[in-house]
């Protein structure tokens, strides 16, 4: 299984300007046809501990299901580069740990000691404390019912748009508002 431009794309063509793909909801949509049991999702690129790995076993193990997905979080000052800016979905979570809502950040960085993000509205300040995803998910395979039509509307929608990505946080969003709990 791969993530190529053109899977789940039905009779749409990606944009030919287009030059990477989807984004890591759409990656995880690729695994449609051979995951078939609740599922972790990581980036190959990040270093979790073995602590999160545990968290995850147990969460698929015992608590996953079609209502019930998990994100493994971290503070964000534990997360923070000394080469530069990151990207990180900063959470807001409930009294249960429930995630109830994620906004990704795509340029945040440490100035002195205060912890900024920037968009294009300027410069923010981030408690150091905040909750973070580093894409650590856990799933249900009743999610990509879902993703396959929140995909198809969100090309449909972007396609002029060459760099727009269909991101994880954009589906934990709608499960959040339109199904049930994600916890954190």
């Amino acid at each position: 299984m791969y993530q190529e431009m053109d899977s789940f794309l039905g009779s749409m063509k990606a944009p030919a300007d287009r030059t990477k793909p989807w984004g890591t909801a759409h990656a995880v949509l690729c695994a449609k046809d051979v995951v078939k049991e609740p599922f972790a999702v990581i980036n190959a690129d990040d270093f979790y501990g073995f602590d999160a790995f545990e968290k995850a076993a147990d969460f698929l193990n015992n608590r996953c299901n079609e209502k019930n997905y998990a994100l493994i979080g971290y503070r964000l000052e534990n997360t923070l580069s000394e080469h530069g800016s990151v990207s990180r979905g900063v959470c807001q979570v409930d009294a249960a740990q429930n995630l109830v809502g994620i906004k990704e950040r795509t340029k945040i960085y440490k100035e002195h000691e205060t912890i900024f993000y920037e968009d294009e509205s300027g410069k923010h300040p981030l408690p150091p404390a905040s909750g973070v995803s580093m894409n650590f998910w856990c799933f249900h395979p009743g999610l990509f019912a879902f993703v396959e039509k929140m995909f198809l509307e969100f090309v449909q929608a972007n396609s002029a748009n060459p760099k727009a990505g269909f991101f994880i946080p954009i589906i934990a969003e709608d499960f959040m508002e339109n199904r049930e709990a994600i916890s954190a």
